[in-house]
């Protein structure tokens, strides 16, 4: 079975590519850190989807942080 490329990460990839904890990406998803982050369902615990567009302007935005 092939994986299938998707348009959207989820939390657990996403604490994976950040090095963060599952609190943290969910306080950033909270603060709309990824503003077009949908609920995959109508749970309470249903799963993020994280648009790559989102994760990659995040990541652009800390390449251009100076300290």
């Amino acid at each position: 079975m092939s994986k299938e490329k998707r348009s959207y990460l989820v939390v657990s990839e996403l604490v994976k590519r950040f090095g963060r904890s599952q609190v943290t990406i969910n306080t950033w998803i909270d603060k709309g850190f990824f503003p077009n982050a949908k609920k995959a369902g109508p749970f309470k615990s249903s799963e993020w989807r994280i648009p790559q567009t989102d994760v990659d302007a995040l990541e652009k935005s800390f390449d251009t942080v100076s300290v």
